[in-house]
């Protein structure tokens, strides 16, 4: 099952417009680590995320631009093989952050804010998460989100 829906009015030029410093890439599928590359991010920086990564991720800074793959080689963001389901992205105290080009699958919770974070998500799917998303006093602006549930 299936469930898309797009919020119109904001646009993604305007967005990364705002995030000018540094750019970095991440490539999970040659074994860099996203979570390595996210302890010493600076606020402001851009990271280009590629290949399957496993959370946790926890997303502390403020005003970053995370932007995965799209098409047939989207960026896939799930737990690590072998445990228990957790939050895949838990974004804490942290604001401007934003998401985009990314599936983000098989989750305890696929993203949770908390502590007055803001976040944006554009061009995201949420796959077979128990949750898809959790916000305890957080916001978000959501553009061109699909959540697929399986039939099981």
């Amino acid at each position: 099952m299936k469930y898309s829906f797009a919020v119109t009015g904001y646009c993604l030029s305007l967005m990364m417009g705002s995030i000018q410093a540094a750019e970095e890439s991440v490539h999970c599928a040659i074994g860099h680590e996203l979570k390595a590359a996210l302890a010493g991010i600076t606020p402001g920086t851009t990271l280009h995320v590629s290949g399957i990564c496993y959370g946790p991720i926890r997303l502390t800074s403020d005003d970053l631009l995370l932007i995965g793959s799209t098409g047939d080689s989207k960026t896939v963001l799930q737990n690590a093989p072998f445990t228990a389901p957790q939050e895949i992205i838990s974004i804490i105290d942290a604001s401007g952050i934003w998401l985009t080009g990314f599936e983000i699958r098989n989750g305890l919770t696929g993203i949770s804010a908390t502590d007055d974070s803001s976040f944006t998500l554009h061009n995201i799917d949420l796959v077979d998460n128990t949750k898809n998303m959790a916000l305890n006093n957080a916001s978000t602006q959501l553009s061109n989100i699909s959540i697929v549930t399986s039939n099981n």
